[in-house]
């Protein structure tokens, strides 16, 4: 270097001890190797006398500058070539072409310019990357290329000139563009006049508006089609008969229907209308009417409730039910609630005659049991006396045979009228869904023993072979409700007799397991009899069903007993079973599982063969019956004291100090009923003595209900003395009987 100026010297901080250096070392390029380049512009100037670098430089300081290196040559007077070299310092304008591409490339449109003739003179990658273009080919192309319609192009290039020529606002068109590949685009285009060094250019942001478009397409149907629905549903709630409206949480009416307005209308004329507020409606609910008001209130707060209110409407009483309820939207949030009203007038008077109905039901029902109690006192009461006496004879010595024959046939028609009794009696319990399990200590084998010789009579006047046969093992004591085990045996081994013209009859019975507290049992009645065909097998246990029922049946019978012992098994958890064929006999098949007692010091095998010395209070009206229950409990060594009324009762029991009470149920001036919880009332152990319902009242609902009065257990009329007596003696005196297992 042989010369600088001073723009060098600001420039690149030279001094006259970098004259004489090479101008590669003192201001290298810094791509490349320097000297090569350096070389490669000078020979292009000696060439062509003259030559330009653009790119960095290193300056004597080591920094780094954008730079337009312009060499020019010339020769001096001897000939020699020398050369020139005019820097220029591009490094601002370079930044500043950075932050500008920078801020084109990263724009979220597509950005391009346009000189007067519609040439593309810059565009961004992602305006080539929306027509489809690689970078940077978009350039030099004309803009009208890009659009759908060549026919229009022209046109509208003139319109954006025309524009720009009157004014410099922003113009703003939508209109659709066409791809590299011919894929159709709606776009939004802005344009904005640019001018520089003189020169007029046109800038333009272009972004895809299909989508957006198409979402604007959708709003506008999905708004047509909210208005269709809400005239739809507009429709359908004026068609309504019921009384329907809304309000937002401001408070606000945004629907009701037709019969709604009419309702309010009649209370509050020309307040009613969408938009109008719930409180315009306050000066006109008076009285009860303003909790209409308090009932928006709950169910703004989230509260859904109805109420039936009788409101006179159109000079009518009607029943109306108000139904008030919150609405959410699809994120919970309360919007708003709703009112329903109903006229329920025909509803509301079918429920009141449904009442009335039911009442009345529910009254035959009670006059029906009544009837059933009274029936079963009144038939029950005669039925003891006979049934008791005529044992007390046939037991009685001195008795002739023709005697000992007709006492034979009262017993067995007092014992037949008596199991129509039961029958009739134990199935209106049964339909009237009232049956209760009533438990009592008893003696299995006894209880076999028994009916067995309840029907001794009948298979021997047959000539039929009747046999009962038991378990080896002792079973002892068990608690269950013997009655209802009573009567499915004795139905069990009534019908084998009675549809056994020749032959056997066999009542069985076993222990099918066994455990400390509980025994499974099963007994089994077999016969030879007529058998029962297989269709009839299920039918047989109906009510009232019987395989033979014309007129000139051979068999007698109600037709209630199979159905009868079937639904006790069942109500006691137990089952019975049937195998059977026509002419081949039948087998009945009788389960359950019943509890197991201990044995105390006697059992109650052994009650009626011992002296009791107990002191038994007797209750009773019925002077027969006074006179057959003493003659029984004197038989037993019982000395008895005897009430004719419930008052009395009450009077010798505050008085004296009974082993047992007998107590009757209906009775004149205080009934056993209120004289037990007035005896109940007694201090110490006057109040706390044994009382035994000794009843005609056969119903289980009857004898629960003396049971909640306090008395200790129930014994029926007709009593069997051995019922009787083991239930005076586990009462009185708990060493002769058993102790239920705990």
């Amino acid at each position: 270097m042989v010369y600088y100026n001073l723009g060098a010297q600001r420039m690149l901080g030279l001094d006259n001890g970098h004259v004489g250096l090479v101008w590669s070392d003192i201001c290298p390029a810094s791509e490349g190797d320097p000297y090569e380049n350096e070389r490669t512009q000078l020979d292009r100037a000696e060439e062509t006398g003259h030559s330009e670098h653009f790119g960095i430089r290193l300056t004597p300081k080591l920094e780094r500058i954008w730079t337009q290196s312009t060499y020019s040559s010339f020769r001096d007077t001897d000939g020699k070539v020398g050369f020139g070299v005019v820097l220029r310092d591009l490094t601002a304008r370079k930044l500043a072409e950075s932050k500008y591409r920078s801020l084109v490339e990263n724009a979220p449109d597509a950005l391009f310019l346009i000189d007067n003739h519609g040439i593309v003179g810059l565009a961004n990658v992602k305006c080539n990357v929306l027509f489809g273009y690689e970078y940077p080919s978009l350039l030099g192309c004309q803009v009208t290329d890009l659009f759908r319609e060549p026919s229009w192009a022209d046109r509208e290039m003139a319109y954006w000139r025309s524009h720009f020529s009157q004014s410099n606002e922003v113009l703003t068109r939508q209109m659709e563009f066409v791809t590299k590949a011919g894929h159709i685009f709606n776009g939004e285009i802005t344009l904005k006049k640019v001018v520089s060094a003189n020169e007029e250019f046109i800038s333009c942001a272009l972004r895809d508006i299909t989508h957006r478009l198409k979402l604007n397409q959708d709003l506008r149907e999905a708004n047509n089609n909210v208005k269709t629905l809400y005239k739809w549903l507009q429709g359908i709630i004026d068609s309504s008969s019921s009384y329907i409206a809304g309000i937002d949480t401001q408070r606000r009416f945004v629907a009701f229907n037709k019969t709604y307005a009419e309702l309010i209308e009649s209370v509050a004329p020309n307040v009613l209308r969408i938009g109008s507020s719930l409180s315009a409606l306050s000066p006109a609910l008076t009285g009860d009417r303003s909790v209409f008001i308090d009932h928006w209130e709950r169910a703004l707060s989230g509260e859904q409730f109805d109420l039936v209110e009788k409101c006179k409407f159109h000079d009518d009483w009607q029943y109306l039910r108000f139904s008030f309820s919150p609405v959410f939207n699809e994120r919970g949030s309360i919007i708003g609630a709703a009112h329903l009203v109903s006229d329920i007038t025909g509803d509301r008077e079918r429920e009141l005659l449904l009442e009335k109905s039911l009442a009345e039901a529910k009254e035959s029902a009670r006059v029906k049991q009544e009837f059933l109690t009274n029936m079963s006192h009144e038939l029950r009461t005669p039925m003891n006396a006979i049934v008791g006496f005529t044992h007390l004879l046939i037991d009685s010595s001195g008795l002739n045979t023709e005697q000992s024959e007709y006492l034979q046939s009262i017993k067995g028609a007092a014992s037949d009228l008596l199991s129509i009794i039961n029958d009739v009696l134990g199935f209106s319990e049964l339909s009237s869904g009232q049956t209760a399990i009533n438990r009592v200590t008893f003696d299995v084998e006894s209880l076999v023993q028994g009916v067995s010789a309840q029907f001794e009579e009948e298979w021997r006047a047959k000539g039929l072979l009747f046999t009962v046969s038991h378990p080896k093992e002792d079973l002892g004591m068990v608690w269950g409700d013997l009655e209802k085990i009573r009567v499915i045996i004795q139905h069990l081994v009534s019908n084998a007799i009675k549809f056994t013209p020749q032959g056997q009859v066999s009542l069985s019975w076993q222990v099918t397991t066994v455990a400390d507290e509980s025994a499974s049992l099963l007994f089994i009645v077999k016969d030879t009899g007529i058998g029962i065909a297989q269709d009839q097998h299920n039918a047989i246990f109906d009510p009232f069903h019987q395989t033979i029922g014309h007129s000139t049946r051979p068999y007698g019978g109600t037709g209630l007993g199979l159905a009868l012992a079937k639904q006790y098994a069942e109500a006691m958890g137990g089952n019975i079973l049937l195998r059977s064929e026509t002419g081949q006999g039948s087998e009945f098949t009788f389960q359950i599982s019943l509890e197991r007692v201990k044995p105390a010091a006697a059992g109650s095998r052994d009650v009626l063969h011992t002296n009791l010395g107990l002191t038994v209070l007797l209750v009773e009206d019925n002077r027969t019956n006074q006179v057959l229950a003493k003659k029984v409990l004197s038989l037993c060594g019982c000395n008895v004291e005897l009430a004719e009324n419930g008052q009395q009762a009450v009077d010798l029991a505050r008085q004296n100090l009974y082993d047992v009470i007998l107590m009757d149920i209906q009775m004149p001036i205080l009934d056993g009923v209120e004289a037990t919880k007035q005896i109940r009332q007694f201090p110490g152990v006057l109040g706390q003595v044994p009382i035994i319902a000794l009843t005609a009242h056969a119903l289980q609902e009857e004898q629960l209900r003396y049971i909640e009065a306090g008395m200790n257990a129930c014994v029926t009329k007709p009593f069997q003395k051995e019922e009787l007596m083991i239930t005076i003696t586990a009462l009185a005196n708990p060493s002769l009987a058993v102790n239920k297992i705990q």
